[in-house]
């Protein structure tokens, strides 16, 4: 059985199958294997890479709209100089070990200490590391 298979063969199994990363990246790595003179092997991994970088970025986007944060904030964009709050503690709230742990944190403090900020920020990052989050104001 020698049926040649077209690229529109390939992509349409794709299209069906919904292996979206997968067509992105085609192209361009079906050329690099092909001036590697690379095995099949070695396209099917790359493409199945390329599928699953495509679909965890998808999902951290679903996590984040769903999150419903009031706007996007990092700790980047924090500056700790001149506060009261602990730079240390914070950090080790992004790491997410609190979330891994069943924890909850309250953040407290009066009107424009940054609180919103550092909960967004916070969230966002487990959000990235692929926990469900929403944001609430209260």
């Amino acid at each position: 059985m020698n049926e040649e298979v077209t690229r529109s063969d390939i992509f349409d199994a794709m299209h069906t199958l919904k292996l979206t990363g997968m067509i992105e990246a085609y192209d361009e790595i079906i050329s690099d294997a092909l001036k590697r003179k690379a095995p099949a092997s070695y396209s099917l991994h790359e493409l199945l890479k390329s599928e699953i970088k495509v679909r965890k970025i998808r999902a951290i986007k679903a996590r984040m709209k769903a999150a419903k944060f009031p706007e996007n904030k990092d700790l980047n964009d924090f500056i700790f100089k001149d506060t009261p709050i602990n730079s240390e503690q914070v950090m080790n709230l992004y790491t997410g070990e609190f979330v891994r742990m069943a924890r909850n944190i309250i953040l407290v403090g009066g009107t424009g200490t940054g609180k919103s900020h550092l909960a967004i920020a916070i969230a966002s990052k487990a959000a990235r590391d692929g926990f469900k989050v929403r944001f609430f104001n209260l």
